[in-house]
């Protein structure tokens, strides 16, 4: 994806729903939201509760279920703890459609085993795991009109991945998400842009929506915070990775690895530094290192174990801590009942609290 600098103020967001709304804020709809879903056992993937006796999701069902792994009374076990955590912040609509692409292709479902027969092949999985999430983004208004958005929408460039548009304060990209590796499926991607959270939080991604572009082809739509900014040198680049853990892997200053991640394509035009010389990516091409992506873990949705006797205390020391001491104010403890808590900010902003909550769950 080669990433596009812009030099002018933001103007009109051109990403539209089929609603006429931004893209940021199509309206969702219910669907299947009276299928009654089967109550979880102790310990057991709560992936296997989104299907009804037709093996069809229940997409009200993986709404509560995504609610739930934000909230950090329910993870998922695919990623590192540090992916997992970049995952949430893409967004709702990141983890639910992890959450469904994952359940798609993890060998162990119950209802993927019944269609086994009908899914031969790679290309087979990632044509049905695509068609299922565009049955999901057309119920939930997520689902975009790519020649709408091309009449509509200013578009600032774009390379062989991705189209970037102007989405009022951030930056919007029409990700083709195999055009890097064209045996890639959903669920890749979605792993992929959780690794971009984790190591570039400054410039996460976040998923809002899909669409098919003129050669039918499924994109993915995010968006990106816009930072407005200079050019960088090699140098300053491999000095912002090296303060972040990473080394240099290659001659030319592109590729950089810890004993986690890997992070690709990383040339000075894919990051910039502000007026104060913070240096920001605003595109790469991470992965796991292999020892990693051995361990990569079949998808699974489980309830989180632990002891919340102690969350309140837990919650004011994190509050007072530096890294959320501007949130202290604006954020409050509503209410605490068993596993069950709820933090709101003004507005119902949820700002950084989900990532508290979830760094709480995580402690207890």
């Amino acid at each position: 994806m080669r990433a596009y600098r812009k030099d002018q103020e933001i103007g009109q967001s051109p990403l539209h729903s089929t609603t006429d709304k931004p893209l940021a804020m199509a309206v969702s709809k219910d669907a299947d939201s009276t299928l009654e879903m089967a109550a979880p056992e102790d310990n057991q993937n709560i992936v296997d509760t989104l299907y009804n006796e037709n093996g069809n999701i229940n997409y009200e069902h993986v709404k509560d279920v995504a609610g739930r792994v934000t909230s950090g009374e329910l993870e998922i076990e695919r990623l590192d703890p540090e992916g997992e955590r970049g995952r949430i912040a893409g967004g709702q609509r990141n983890v639910e459609a992890s959450i469904i692409a994952g359940a798609e292709e993890n060998p162990n479902s119950s209802s993927l085993a019944r269609r086994r027969s009908s899914l031969e092949g790679r290309h087979d999985r990632r044509k049905h795991v695509e068609q299922v999430l565009e049955a999901y983004a057309k119920s939930q208004g997520i689902w975009f009109d790519y020649k709408r958005l091309h009449r509509r929408g200013k578009l600032l460039g774009g390379g062989v991945e991705a189209e970037v548009f102007d989405d009022d304060k951030f930056v919007g990209k029409l990700v083709d998400y195999r055009a890097i590796n064209k045996d890639a499926l959903p669920i890749d991607f979605l792993d992929r842009t959780s690794l971009f959270n984790t190591i570039f939080p400054e410039t996460r991604y976040e998923l809002v929506g899909f669409t098919r572009d003129n050669e039918g082809r499924m994109r993915f739509a995010v968006r990106q915070p816009f930072v407005k900014g200079d050019a960088v040198s090699r140098q300053q680049v491999e000095a912002f990775m090296n303060a972040k853990g990473f080394h240099r892997t290659d001659r030319y200053g592109e590729s950089f690895a810890n004993n986690l991640y890997k992070v690709h394509d990383l040339h000075s035009r894919n990051a910039m530094q502000d007026k104060n010389g913070t240096v920001y990516v605003i595109d790469a091409v991470p992965k796991l290192t292999d020892a990693a992506k051995a361990a990569i873990k079949p998808f699974a949705v489980r309830e989180v174990k632990g002891d919340n006797s102690n969350i309140l205390e837990m919650a004011a020391s994190e509050f007072d801590a530096e890294a959320f001491r501007k949130e202290r104010d604006a954020v409050s403890l509503e209410y605490v009942k068993g596993s069950d808590i709820q933090l709101a900010g003004p507005n119902d902003r949820p700002s950084t609290v989900r990532t508290i909550l979830f760094e709480l769950r995580r402690k207890s």
